[in-house]
């Protein structure tokens, strides 16, 4: 079996062979705004991209952010010809891995399911979903759970409404007013749209016990070609590099 570090000398040998094309090409990734994690109003853009960008700088690649809507990240990579050559932080799922490339871990998050006190809500399964309205972000997807809800869907169109919005703001903002149900959100970005309400709708909002998904990898994905496959074994490469010389932290940590 050959070591790891044969299969980055590949990589690294892959990135002199492809270096013209790189350097006169910037790599671009898409990335919608997650407080701290990927905030074009930071100095850094955010954790996660420092991150992204220092791991590529690590291999003498070169990495630009841009931002814009989670579905329409999704759709610009698998477009053709691409508009971008990726997204991030994104969940792995098993429909998803059909039609990108995914990076090794660079962050983590816990997504959890919000109500409205005036409507109390907990749950032990998908099924005490049932009958719900509930809201998701457009494009956002949340673990083995909301994979379940999917699936009853397709098979009871009935089982449940989803209400999709544009951002989590607006999301909250039918939850206070009572237009939803329930919604998924990961913590860091459910704080800062509570944040934003009334403190009136702010002391309405509660989160389940149990979250949506627990605290759970993220995931730079790629397009599924032979240009996705070397940029994500560069990112991969770099992700390494950064974590031998002990100037990256820990996935687990990225979303803290």
């Amino acid at each position: 079996m050959r070591s790891s570090g044969y299969w980055l000398a590949l990589v690294l040998l892959g990135l002199s062979l492809h270096a013209r094309p790189i350097a006169a090409e910037e790599i671009v990734l898409g990335s919608s705004f997650w407080p701290i994690l990927s905030d074009k109003t930071l100095e850094d853009q955010g954790s996660l991209t420092r991150i992204i960008r220092e791991a590529y700088a690590a291999v003498g690649a070169s990495m630009t952010r841009l931002e814009m809507p989670w579905a329409r990240i999704l759709s610009a990579v698998a477009a053709n010809p691409p508009e971008i050559d990726g997204g991030y932080p994104f969940g792995k799922t098993k429909e998803r891995e059909m039609t990108y490339l995914f990076s090794d871990a660079i962050g983590s998050a816990t997504r959890y399911v919000y109500y409205n006190s005036d409507r109390p809500f907990q749950w032990s399964s998908v099924e005490d979903m049932r009958g719900l309205r509930i809201g998701i972000v457009r494009g956002a997807v949340f673990g083995a759970y909301h994979e379940e809800l999917n699936e009853r869907l397709k098979a009871d169109p009935a089982f449940a409404t989803i209400d999709p919005a544009i951002d989590e703001l607006k999301d909250f903002l039918k939850l206070a007013a009572g237009r939803i149900d329930i919604l998924f959100c990961d913590e860091t970005q459910a704080r800062r749209a509570i944040a934003q309400l009334p403190p009136r709708d702010q002391a309405k909002i509660r989160a389940a016990t149990k979250p949506i998904m627990d605290r759970s990898a993220l995931y730079v994905l790629f397009r599924k070609d032979a240009r996705g496959e070397l940029l994500r074994e560069l990112l991969d490469a770099g992700l390494k590099k950064l974590a031998t010389k002990g100037a990256a932290p820990a996935a687990a940590d990225a979303a803290n």
